[in-house]
């Protein structure tokens, strides 16, 4: 369920982040390239992701724990993505591999 959280979290911060002004748009990802194309619409899928990230993270730790805890991931994926975004040193392999890695850990633990 954190996984999930902080997954949904990361995926709006990422889609609210590539219809921001301020992103690269000389790319070669077709995700990135279609969320620069359709601002709108990222821009409202970004926010939707965002809320259901809060929404999941409610339940999880209760209503104070959890919006603290939504903000704080808020926080550090959106600092870690204006910084790292542009670099271009991640790639999607990357990012799939921590999170099958954590969702791993959620579920031994």
């Amino acid at each position: 369920m954190i996984t999930g959280c902080i997954l949904l979290i990361f995926l709006g911060s990422f889609c609210l982040y590539n219809s921001s002004s301020g992103a690269n748009s000389a790319t070669y990802n077709i995700l990135e390239n279609w969320l620069q194309s359709h601002l709108k619409l990222s821009k409202v899928l970004g926010v939707l992701l965002m809320a259901l990230g809060l929404v999941m993270a409610i339940p999880v730790f209760g209503i104070t724990s959890g919006i603290l805890f939504w903000l704080f991931t808020v926080c550090i994926i959106l600092s870690l993505v204006i910084v790292i975004a542009p670099l271009k040193n991640v790639s999607y392999r990357i990012v799939a591999l921590l999170i099958l890695l954590f969702l791993s850990f959620e579920l031994m633990f």
